[in-house]
C-alpha cells in the first residue's frame, strides 16, 4: 500500500513510499522498487541529484541509499543514537548530497553534512515536545520546519519562531520567500489552514476545507 508521495522538484522525480520498507522511484520513464529489507512503515523520502536516497519512517527508521555501491546502509547512519531513543522520524528533505535534514517525534532534528548526522538540538529553537511533521530546504539553504502549532526557518543557528492558532502537517515553497504550510488540524472554524511565507512573513490564508479534517 503506498503510503506517501514526495515530488522532487527541478527534476523529473518522485519518491512512493509505504509499508513493509517499501520504496519506489519513477523517473519520468521506469518505476523501479527498492525495497529497503525492513518490516517498519516509511513514512518519507528524498532523492539528491546524484541518485542517493534518505528515507524515515517508524520506530526510529533512518536509512541511505548509496547510489555508487547500489545498496541501502545496513543498520543506524553515523551519527545518529539508536533507533529505539527516536520515536518515529516523519520527515526527510534537502538541497544537495551533503544537506539534508530528518526530524520526527521528541524533537528530532538532524543534519546530514556528507559524512555524518549532526544534532540541530541547541541549535534550532525546536523543544523536546515538539513532533517535526515536515521539512522543505530552498536552493539557498534555507530550512522551514512544520511543527504542531509553530513553524521555524533559519539555518545553522539564526532561526526564527512563528506561532500559529493551528496544527500544521505539511511545508513545501518554490523559493525562499515564496514556501506554503498547511494543516488546520484542531480548533474550530476554517481560517488558519492555511499559511504562507513571503518576504513580509507568515501570513493566514482561509480556505473552505472542513476544520475536522484539515490539510495534508
Amino acid at each position: 500500500m503506498v503510503y506517501k508521495i514526495t515530488l522532487v522538484i527541478f527534476i523529473t522525480f518522485f519518491i512512493l513510499v509505504g509499508e513493509g520498507g517499501t520504496v519506489a522511484t519513477y523517473d519520468g520513464i521506469d518505476t523501479e522498487f527498492r525495497n529497503v529489507e525492513v518490516d517498519s512503515t516509511i513514512l518519507d523520502g528524498w532523492e539528491d541529484e546524484e541518485g542517493g536516497i534518505v528515507v524515515v519512517g517508524e520506530e526510529g527508521l533512518v536509512r541511505q541509499y548509496d547510489a555508487a555501491a547500489g545498496e541501502w546502509i545496513e543498520g543506524q547512519p553515523a551519527g545518529l543514537p539508536p533507533s529505539c531513543s527516536l520515536g518515529s522520524m516523519l520527515a526527510v528533505y534537502g538541497s544537495s548530497p551533503s544537506n539534508i535534514y530528518v526530524g520526527g517525534e521528541n524533537g528530532q532534528f538532524y543534519q546530514w553534512k556528507g559524512s555524518t548526522w549532526l544534532s540541530m538540538s541547541g541549535a534550532a529553537p525546536i523543544q523536546g515536545d515538539e513532533t517535526i511533521n515536515c521539512i522543505w530546504v530552498s536552493g539557498q539553504d534555507i530550512v522551514y520546519v512544520a511543527a504542531g502549532k509553530r513553524l521555524y526557518h533559519g539555518q545553522g543557528i539564526q532561526w526564527q519562531t512563528k506561532e500559529i492558532p493551528k496544527v500544521m502537517k505539511s511545508i513545501y515553497g518554490f523559493a525562499s520567500d515564496n514556501v506554503y504550510a498547511v494543516g488546520g488540524f484542531g480548533g474550530t472554524g476554517f481560517a488558519d489552514s492555511i499559511s504562507h511565507f513571503t518576504i513580509a512573513g507568515w501570513v493566514s490564508q482561509a480556505t473552505p476545507a472542513p476544520s475536522a479534517q484539515g490539510i495534508n
